[in-house]
């Protein structure tokens, strides 16, 4: 279901304030090396908290990076400031630690939220095995349902949510129009970190700051669907933010908070060439200068025309999902007809227009041989 704006009720006074901890579980740093190079906070994460921020008079929010912050501290912070909720963002790779951490809020009589893509493909199971320690799952969107919550809203009354009660329950899911949420607020979160990590990691010989954003959520060839056979992200529509708000937001990156660089975490960025035009039109009328990654899909890179617009926007660097060089397993996977040659010429236009080309591989495809 897509839903346009909503109007959230302010519940609640200083006098009920609630302390709100929203954590990036860590990963176990020792056995998955990506772990250490954690260049900007997480974009849900902040999301989130300037939602929280902006919606909420009585919630104080904290954002706790497992990235920067060992497991063990995390849970020694939950144990002293008893908060109120305990809002992860969760992955299969820091499933265990943000079980512990969930036990840990639930110890001191917390809520225990999980969200982001994982929690969302998997609410149901994670539900029926950990409920004892988790009280709600919020698939999809989780400004609105997180913020509902933490205004006392009970779980069971709460779009996105699944939660349990002598069984899962899964709420209605709601995917709100982007336009309804503030752009991202970064004060308060100390961004040093990241900067020396970001340097240090690319061996820039002065401090480079590198933050997040999102011009959009969902992918063309999902749409409503699970089409690509390996499919884990959350979003079922293709929804935009306009071209004004998501050159705003740029603009507010490069200029309040001092961005270098950004990425793009959508899936689909070239998917409406008319939005493209827009946008390049208004980032060359701001002047703004900022080099931007993204990820895109090769049968929207074909046409040369967006490549030029692309890097009228100022994208530099571009993911793309090219999956296999095996024209059969790509037809068996659901890329929408995609083939190898398609990728190549995809790759050879945007280098005509001096973008580099991240080629990303899944191995194991149903059909995988020796060969392939």
């Amino acid at each position: 279901m897509r839903a346009g704006n909503f109007d959230l009720p302010i519940l609640g006074s200083k006098r009920t304030e609630k302390q709100v901890f929203l954590v990036h579980s860590p990963v176990d740093s020792a056995t998955y090396a990506d772990a250490r190079q954690h260049y900007a906070p997480s974009g849900g994460l902040i999301a989130l908290r300037t939602f929280l921020g902006q919606s909420c008079k009585n919630v104080n929010t904290e954002l706790l990076d497992g990235a920067l912050l060992p497991k063990s501290e995390i849970i020694d912070r939950i144990r002293r400031e008893r908060p109120g909720v305990v809002g992860q963002s969760i992955q299969q790779i820091s499933y265990g630690n943000a079980l512990d951490i969930a036990t840990a809020a639930k110890e001191v009589g917390a809520i225990s939220v999980f969200g982001g893509q994982h929690a969302t493909q998997l609410a149901g199971e994670i539900l029926a095995n950990q409920h004892t320690i988790v009280d709600a799952v919020i698939r999809h969107d989780g400004e609105i349902p997180l913020a509902l919550i933490c205004q006392g809203v009970p779980v069971a009354q709460v779009a996105n949510a699944t939660y349990w009660d002598d069984g899962v329950h899964h709420n209605a899911a709601v995917e709100w129009n982007l336009g309804i949420y503030p752009a991202p607020d970064y004060g308060g979160v100390d961004l040093k970190p990241y900067i020396e990590c970001y340097t240090r990691r690319l061996r820039l010989d002065t401090p480079h700051t590198f933050l997040r954003t999102h011009s959009h959520k969902g992918c063309g060839n999902r749409n409503g669907t699970h089409a690509c056979y390996f499919c884990g992200r959350a979003d079922k529509a293709v929804r935009f933010k306009t071209p004004a708000k998501f050159v705003s937001e740029l603009v507010e990156l490069r200029e309040r908070w001092r961005a270098d660089a950004v990425f793009d975490t959508g899936d689909d960025i070239a998917y409406s060439v008319p939005w493209l035009r827009d946008v390049a039109a208004r980032v060359e009328a701001s002047g703004l200068r900022l080099e931007v990654g993204c990820f895109g899909r090769a049968c929207r890179l074909l046409n040369p025309e967006v490549a030029r617009l692309l890097r009228r926007i100022g994208i530099t660097n571009i993911i793309i999902g090219f999956e296999s060089g095996d024209p059969d397993l790509l037809r068996a996977c659901g890329k929408g007809g995609v083939t190898p040659e398609d990728n190549l010429l995809a790759a050879a236009n945007l280098f005509d227009n001096g973008i580099d080309v991240c080629a990303s591989y899944v191995i194991g495809l149903p059909g995988e041989n020796e060969t392939s």
